[in-house]
């Protein structure tokens, strides 16, 4: 009788060892787009572009005082967001639990984990950069996706909602990590610029573009991220970024515009990704 607890013990821990595996391997139910404040998980801190599992419950962490609110924004797998607001010390103490299910992952779940992923590997890339530009999206040239073709740019997208004027733009590279990063300077006459504008030397890529009024401006008036692509892949980054866009613009007042450009830009790194 005193070996049959050795027959069943390996057996026993199979069983554990796979459920372990598979509950490890859960996908994520959301992923941290924006933190007022220290939030904890499991006493852990969270940070932007971190992935959170279904049920968990977030609490403020006992070194951030409340104040008069703390708060956090999740982007859930369905791609909606997920806002939370405490106002008093035993409500943050205690914490907010996230949804236990969803009812199906959205389809831009995959390019959304990636992005996040970007995010929580260098937050400051996408932090820092929308201190460059104007919050909130209101640039008078947007975020977005170009067509760069026998060495030009077909810049009238972006162009259409200013009538007039000479700009001089300048790219920026954007490579990941040590990458280095090269700079070319082009002027637009916004008037003209149904054609496309000769930019020799450029390469597909994400590029940072700051478009000033004179060459020797000390600031941008705008700072814009630009996909640079090339037929025919240049139809599949634009179809996608088009996508992310009608996504984002879903969440209305449930995020902010800063948070809505910060997860624009890490979705339009991530397509940038898929040309290297």
């Amino acid at each position: 009788m005193s070996s049959a607890p050795s027959a069943w013990l390996p057996a026993f821990l199979v069983v554990m060892l796979c459920a372990h595996t598979s509950f490890a391997q859960q996908p994520p139910i959301g992923f941290v787009l924006k933190l007022d404040g220290v939030w904890l998980v499991d006493g852990q801190p969270l940070g932007i572009g971190q992935q959170v599992r279904a049920g968990a419950t977030l609490r403020l962490s006992p070194a951030s005082p409340v104040g008069a609110a703390r708060s956090f924004l999740i982007i859930l797998a369905n791609s909606q967001p997920f806002p939370a607001l405490c106002l008093t010390e035993q409500a943050c103490r205690a914490g907010i639990t996230l949804p236990a299910s969803l009812n199906e992952p959205g389809s831009l779940l995959p390019r959304i984990a990636d992005a996040f992923n970007l995010i929580f590997k260098e937050p400051n890339r996408y932090v820092s950069a929308l201190s460059r530009g104007e919050p909130g999206g209101r640039a008078r040239v947007p975020d977005g996706v170009v067509r760069l073709q026998a060495g030009g740019l077909d810049l009238a997208p972006l162009f259409q909602n200013i009538g007039s004027g000479t700009f001089v733009m300048r790219l920026r590279s954007l490579p990941h990590a040590n990458g280095s990063s090269a700079t070319t300077t082009i002027t637009v006459n916004a008037a003209q610029s149904k054609s496309p504008v000769a930019a020799a030397g450029l390469l597909p890529g994400l590029y940072e573009v700051s478009l000033m009024t004179a060459p020797d401006a000390d600031t941008a008036s705008d700072t814009v991220w630009l996909l640079l692509d090339t037929p025919p892949h240049y139809d599949i980054s634009r179809a996608a970024f088009d996508e992310t866009t009608r996504m984002i613009a879903s969440w209305g007042e449930l995020a902010s515009n800063r948070d809505k450009q910060l997860m624009l830009r890490a979705c339009l790194d991530q397509i940038a990704s898929q040309i290297r």
